[in-house]
């Protein structure tokens, strides 16, 4: 029994260990940029789940006008098994998807989406975070968006 716990806190250890990249999506941010060459608004809100091996990103992006466009969220997680970062991306329609994520030199996140996906980088900022998403055979990113933190600084992994 004891050997069974000690390999489930080994587990946690190294759960928030590896989860702590991803730390600075936790909080609550406000975004711009544009989807399809449009202008769009953004928000989202990033929170530690459970016993903070996990972390919810909820994203929406709304017109200049204020009507929403698209929503969905996405966990991460580490998965000591794999000794890799996970993605399970959710969104309209019913879809859903798990991606390993990269970490690059620059700390930057990369969802790999495997042939005909689209290419997903994630970015720290000095002010919160930005984002692309650039289709298949497509040069210029489909989407840009730029976030900003909003709000206290509480919960960050």
């Amino acid at each position: 029994m004891t050997e069974e716990l000690n390999a489930w806190q080994a587990r946690t250890r190294q759960s928030l260990d590896g989860i702590t990249p991803v730390g600075f999506l936790v909080g609550d941010f406000e975004g711009q940029g544009t989807d399809s060459g449009q202008p769009v608004l953004a928000e989202a809100t990033g929170r530690l789940l459970l016993d903070g091996s996990w972390i919810e990103l909820r994203e929406r992006l709304l017109s200049p006008e204020g009507e929403l466009l698209y929503e969905d969220f996405a966990l991460y997680r580490f998965d000591p098994a794999e000794e890799g970062l996970r993605v399970m991306h959710f969104m309209e329609r019913a879809w859903h998807n798990q991606y390993p994520v990269h970490i690059d030199p620059e700390g930057a996140l990369h969802w790999t989406t495997g042939v005909g996906g689209p290419r997903v980088v994630i970015r720290a900022t000095a002010e919160g975070w930005g984002s692309t998403v650039t289709l298949p055979d497509e040069t210029p990113p489909t989407v840009v968006l730029d976030y900003r933190r909003v709000g206290a600084d509480e919960q960050r992994a």
